[in-house]
């Protein structure tokens, strides 16, 4: 004895299962294998394409090591103040020299030097050839019009002499290298190259950008960055297809870098030289006055030696002389460094500390002028507002500060030997004014002479010291490692097919999640789930045959299995009824597979021993009379209805089995419909006689929402079969039959999902278990195709 289904609902325990199963995701999407062949078939060739005609974009690579003057403070009074500054910024320098490498001017002599602005190409078989450094010929302008971006030139080398140009598709005119060429691009020759001989015959194409573009460009693509921030080692990178122009790029600007540093050292150096020179020339003057003062002097007078004494006084007064020269040429020093510390003007230039002993003196005023150097090499690319300047300025406030308080004591201590000095002067003079004064004129006019030469031989040696570091400067940078090319940087072959099959899985896959998001019709049994609360009794899944009627079918046995398992649940919902079970079997539209559920379903309780007739109650069409073959002149309901015969005589015998007799419509080619017949009392005869005589009646019904021919014969059954049909039942078909059960007008209502896929979770039976169970229909070319363009 079955349980009554209402008071234990089973089926719809057993086919709800929410829970998360990957086969069944999996099977979903290899259901539409082809779409996905197809998708990554596309997505793998446009990526082998790409691969094909991008050119490869390769990392060219180049390092400087920095030279940094650290300062050497040996003063205890500034010491603390200049470690601090030190320890502060330690790469400052390095960054100020970054700052330069990216600066427009240097890239403006860059683009200039190596013509980035021009481009020189040929054809080939896939795409164009760059020829940089391997070009025939090599354009010089002497004049460029100012709209010149985005022009093209086409040469083709004709000979040794001549050369054909066209330019914006006209017409091409010959020329012969090396005469001007005036046209709308500006006034230029053509020189040939000692290549040209490989191109005799072929075309070059030779496109101009904008110069300040092109500037603008190498300015943002090429990368200056501090490689490690205890070493002041800098690092050059830029990205280039054409590895000879990078390389170019970067050891240009090295050298343009290199050239410039040095230039500026240079100038400094010269205007220390310029000084020095002036100076010698003043005192060759006033030395060869003093000399021929003492020529006339020793003349007029006579004399041509002194005394002992005389000797004595000379040289003391000599040398006090010159000791007092030395500290006012010192004190005149300070004063000028003294007023450069306190001048307010931020773009004056740092004092000579020429005669200033003082070693940590001399070690800030160096620093001093290597950070005005600095400020004013970044001034020149960067504006005053920039934080950069902040740190710079700070550092030579402190440094001015530093060298107020030590320059305050060197001016103390040079007053007070100034003082000294000229007490003994004042004695000397004194002694000597004991001289004859003949003698003491002439010793007055001698230590003259001796003070100019000693600063004349004093100044004569620093301009040789500074000449022989002018003739030997160095740059401040050391190229580590030349331009050279790392690994090809793109396009990165793995990636792109990796993004391929990416594309290729996921865009089917996103397709077909759109799709089921935009799509109204049922799919699967969680589609229906989410519907109605109407329980699923079983499913069947689609089937490719020429033969509808498959219960005895060897290549359907996975089906057939599907059938038996509704076969079971059928006689579990009709409970403890041995005999007179009647089901009525129904669906929203047409085209949803009642024949197919019907019959088949009918074979296979009639392949269970038990006796079925299958009444075809859709008055309308033929539908069971063509799925068994049965002449459309036979006898049927619509005769027995209209009395023309009895009700023995409206059975007929199914040839497919001998349990099963079928009932069909009686509809004859030609004849109209009569839907009312179905309301006659005769049909009421009939079923109770049908009850008595066999175990199962199947009643087969036009769809439900299209007429009322289910609801009337509603009250004849205890099952209502509800058939569903995968990618063709609208979802808003299932609400209405939703309500249609709550309003009580059919008994046990329950769904059967046909056509199933493998994409919508069907059970499975038999795959394993039958050796045979795989799907092989003897089908036409047709079906096949269709069934494969299902997939997509």
């Amino acid at each position: 004895m079955f349980p009554d289904h209402n008071k234990y609902p089973i089926v719809r325990r057993f086919n709800e299962d929410d829970s998360f199963k990957p086969r069944e995701v999996v099977m979903k999407y290899l259901y539409h294998w082809p779409l996905f062949f197809i998708f990554l078939a596309i997505s793998l060739s446009l990526a082998v394409v790409y691969l094909k005609i991008t050119k490869p974009v390769y990392d060219i690579k180049a390092s400087l090591l920095i030279k940094e003057d650290n300062v050497n403070n040996s003063n205890p009074r500034t010491g603390i103040a200049l470690q601090e500054l030190d320890l502060a910024t330690p790469n400052r320098l390095v960054d100020n020299e970054i700052e330069v490498l990216k600066s427009r001017r240097l890239m403006v002599q860059l683009v200039d030097t190596l013509q980035l602005w021009m481009d020189y190409q040929t054809d080939k078989k896939i795409g164009k050839e760059n020829l940089y450094g391997v070009s025939p010929v090599k354009i010089s302008f002497t004049k460029v019009a100012e709209k010149i971006e985005g022009n093209n030139i086409l040469i083709y080398i004709k000979d040794s002499q001549t050369y054909y140009l066209t330019l914006k598709g006209k017409v091409a005119k010959p020329y012969r290298f090396g005469n001007l060429v005036t046209n709308s691009l500006g006034t230029f020759v053509v020189n040939k190259t000692d290549l040209y001989q490989n191109y005799i015959d072929k075309g070059i194409q030779i496109s101009f950008s904008d110069f300040d573009k092109t500037v603008s460009a190498y300015q943002k693509g090429i990368e200056v960055a501090l490689l490690n921030k205890k070493s002041p080692t800098v690092g050059l990178s830029l990205s280039d297809a054409v590895i000879p122009r990078g390389k170019d790029i970067l050891n240009q600007l090295i050298h343009i870098y290199n050239e410039a540093t040095l230039n500026e050292k240079n100038r400094i150096t010269k205007s220390t030289m310029d000084f020095i020179d002036s100076r010698l020339s003043t005192i060759t003057k006033e030395l060869a006055t003093v000399e021929n003062e003492t020529e006339q002097y020793k003349k007029s007078r006579g004399l041509t030696d002194v005394t002992s004494e005389s000797k004595i006084y000379l040289e003391n007064a000599q040398a006090n002389d010159s000791k007092l020269n030395d500290v006012k040429v010192k004190l005149n020093v300070v004063n000028g460094i003294e007023d450069y510390i306190n001048s307010s003007a931020t773009n004056k230039r740092a004092p000579s500390t020429l005669g200033i002993d003082d070693p940590g003196l001399n070690s800030m005023i160096a620093r001093l002028s290597q950070l005005e150097l600095d400020r004013s090499r970044l001034l020149a690319t960067t504006p005053e507002s920039n934080p950069l300047f902040g740190p710079l300025n700070t550092q030579i406030a402190e440094l001015k500060n530093a060298v107020r308080i030590n320059i305050g004591n060197v001016k103390l201590t040079l007053e007070n030997s100034q003082q000294k000095l000229e007490s003994f002067d004042s004695k000397f003079k004194s002694d000597i004014s004991k001289v004859p004064g003949e003698e003491r004129q002439l010793l007055e006019i001698l230590r003259q002479k001796n003070v100019k030469q000693d600063l004349f031989l004093y100044l004569l040696k620093k301009k040789e010291e500074i000449s022989l570091s002018y003739a030997s400067t160095l740059a401040d940078a050391r190229v580590i490692d030349s331009a050279y090319a790392g690994p090809k940087k793109w396009p990165n072959t793995i990636l792109i097919l990796a993004i391929a099959m990416i594309a290729g899985l996921g865009l089917p896959i996103a397709l077909l999640i759109g799709r089921s998001l935009f799509n109204d019709k049922v799919n699967g049994k969680s589609g229906i789930s989410k519907e109605t609360e109407i329980p699923i009794l079983g499913d069947i899944r689609e089937v490719i045959t020429n033969n509808p009627l498959i219960i005895f079918d060897p290549y359907q046995i996975a089906s057939v299995e599907q059938f038996r398992y509704l076969r079971t649940k059928l006689l579990a919902l009709h409970g403890a009824a041995n005999k007179g079970r009647i089901t009525l079997i129904t669906s929203s539209i047409a085209e949803e597979g009642k024949g197919f559920i019907s019959s088949n379903l009918g074979l296979s309780l009639a392949a269970s021993g038990r006796k079925v007739v299958l009444i075809d109650l859709d008055l309308r069409k033929n539908k069971l009379g063509n799925l068994f073959d049965i002449d459309a002149s036979h006898t049927g309901l619509i005769d027995y209805l209209e009395g023309k015969i009895l009700k023995e005589e409206v059975i007929k015998k199914s040839e497919k089995h001998f349990n099963l007799d079928i009932i069909t419509s009686g509809l004859k080619d030609g004849e109209a419909a009569n839907p009312e017949l179905i309301e006659k009392y005769e049909l009421e005869i009939l079923m109770t006689w049908l009850k008595q005589n066999y175990d199962d009646i199947l009643i087969y019904t036009p769809p439900i929402r299209l007429v009322a021919d289910a609801l009337m014969l509603s009250k004849f059954s205890t099952v209502l079969l509800f058939i569903v049909r995968s990618n063709l039942t609208k979802k808003t078909y299932l609400k209405f039959i939703d309500g249609v059960q709550k309003n009580n007008e059919f008994n046990k209502v329950n769904i059967v999902l046909n056509g199933a896929k493998p994409e919508d979770g069907i059970s499975e039976y038999g795959r394993k278990y039958y050796p045979n169970g795989k799907q092989k229909p003897n089908i036409g070319f047709g079906r096949k195709l269709k069934s494969f363009f299902k997939r997509f």
